[in-house]
């Protein structure tokens, strides 16, 4: 098999629009297995969240290591084993926080395991009811930050559609060194560990488990997918991604509503 490892994200890509994966899809995925694959998702939810998906996929009984927050965090699906973790340097996340106090903007931050949020508004209701996943209220975010020596790992802000992508590309510019930012929907834009991200995910996974990055796949739909695109053996866009996202693919999949995921891995795999 030339592909031994498909890392696929979730939302908008497996996932189809009405939050579900066809029965299809899942074939095709156990029949991957069966030829010898692995197939595994990554996404920029929490790993809390993102094992409640894998029931969705089939995938909630497999032996598989899973990859959230952007891949700053891998576990071992059945153990919930902390495979690898990559934070953010305090300094880092303390930058962030303070320029999204000083645009007004709305932002949580992640530690491996919680998400600590300011009070309860429309955002965080909007946030826990897409990822099932509650978050701790703490009041300011930024003084929270500085007094607690936490494993930082990510931070997550929300802006006006097209403002997010002007505030990522600018903050990107004036971003300290070990800082990577991307959008990640039509209002989310995202800070992380240089060292993280869903490209490095993918080779940390991909050594893990002894593939060559050449035999590894990737599908993806957001620009946070687009390292993992550009990583992978195949890189795959899906129709319906963000504008842009091809740049970085080698082929594009139809669209999620239409089995794109699958349909690839039964050109190229079967």
């Amino acid at each position: 098999m030339k592909y031994k490892l498909i890392v696929s994200d979730f939302d908008g890509t497996l996932c189809r629009s009405d939050n579900t994966v066809s029965e299809y899809s899942r074939k095709v995925i156990d029949e991957y297995f069966e030829r010898g694959g692995i197939f595994t998702l990554s996404s920029g939810r929490n790993t809390v969240s993102l094992r409640s998906r894998l029931v969705h996929a089939g995938l909630e009984k497999r032996n598989i290591p899973i990859l959230g927050l952007q891949g700053s965090v891998i576990e071992d699906n059945l153990t919930k084993r902390v495979l690898e973790t990559t934070t953010l340097e305090k300094e880092n996340v303390l930058w962030f926080a303070g320029e999204c106090e000083r645009l007004g903007l709305y932002y949580h931050v992640y530690t491996p395991t919680e998400i600590y949020s300011s009070v309860p508004n429309e955002y965080s209701d909007y946030y826990t009811r897409m990822t099932g996943v509650d978050m701790k209220f703490v009041g300011n975010v930024k003084e929270f930050i500085e007094g607690n020596d936490l494993d930082f790992v990510k931070l997550f802000a929300v802006a006006e559609k097209g403002r997010n992508v002007t505030l990522a590309r600018e903050l990107k510019t004036a971003a300290p060194s070990g800082v990577e930012l991307f959008t990640s929907g039509p209002f989310f834009f995202e800070c992380i560990s240089s060292l993280a991200g869903k490209g490095n995910g993918l080779k940390k996974v991909a050594k893990l488990l002894n593939v060559d990055i050449s035999e590894t796949m990737a599908f993806g739909d957001e620009m946070n997918d687009a390292s993992a695109l550009k990583a992978a053996g195949l890189g795959v866009a899906m129709s319906n991604a963000r504008k842009g996202l091809e740049a970085y693919a080698d082929t594009v999949a139809q669209a999620n509503d239409e089995d794109g995921v699958a349909k690839i891995i039964e050109k190229y795999c079967f």
